[in-house]
């Protein structure tokens, strides 16, 4: 029987997948909610089957799964060009990957929920939450390192 070896956590991509997916999702379910409760009528959570919760469950875990799912491409992207992008070039990246997920969640809001005003908004939140997550993600990124 081979004997089984310990992976380091920052080796263990899984983990790693798990612990991102679970900060970008609550980082997204407090930009979202906060959206909603300072600016109700530009940003709508909540249908006649769903409560704002979990509108802001649904919404915001399916845009952090969209949004990680990504991750993959752009080291691909990063090996096929054989430099590693700048903090600005992924923060640009992750802005279009931000109002696209929103852009689609948004879409099908008797599903997940979440619905917006006007495409400006999807901007604007795409814009936050790219910040927000940015600054987040940099600060896991920190403590796993060291």
């Amino acid at each position: 029987m081979a004997k089984a070896k310990i992976v380091p956590q920052s080796q263990n991509t899984g983990m790693m997948f798990t612990i991102s997916f679970v900060i970008v999702a609550i980082v997204n379910a407090l930009v979202i909610g906060l959206a909603n409760i300072y600016f109700p009528k530009q940003v709508v959570l909540g249908t006649m089957s769903l409560t704002t919760l979990w509108a802001i469950i649904l919404s915001a875990s399916t845009i952090s799964l969209l949004t990680l799912l990504v991750m993959p491409f752009l080291r691909v992207y990063e090996m096929n060009r054989k430099k590693m992008m700048s903090p600005i070039e992924l923060m640009i990246a992750y802005f279009f990957v931000n109002v696209v997920s929103l852009w689609l969640v948004t879409r099908v809001s008797q599903v997940f929920g979440l619905g917006v005003s006007s495409f400006i908004i999807v901007l604007i939140l795409g814009f936050i939450l790219d910040m927000v997550q940015g600054i987040i993600m940099m600060q896991v990124d920190k403590m796993r390192t060291h």
